[in-house]
């Protein structure tokens, strides 16, 4: 998801490409569907009752999965 912008062309308050060219309107709806996966990775783990930490957020984005500790492990 690598992209770059200039530091003119964007807006820090909103975290959003600034400009109505159809490629600042793509960066921008690349980064709402990005932001809303890792919401749903969010509540997913609140849902599993997991530990919530920027770690964990990002393995469950990536679909990084650990294995699940038991008595045996």
């Amino acid at each position: 998801m690598k992209q770059k912008i200039a530091n003119t062309n964007w807006n820090s308050a909103r975290g959003m490409a600034k400009g109505k060219s159809s490629e600042t309107a793509e960066l921008n709806s690349l980064l709402e569907k990005t932001r809303a996966q890792f919401v749903n990775c969010y509540h997913e783990l609140v849902l599993e009752k997991q530990k919530l930490t920027p770690e964990a957020i990002k393995k469950k984005f990536y679909g990084i999965e650990e294995p699940e500790e038991t008595l045996i492990n």
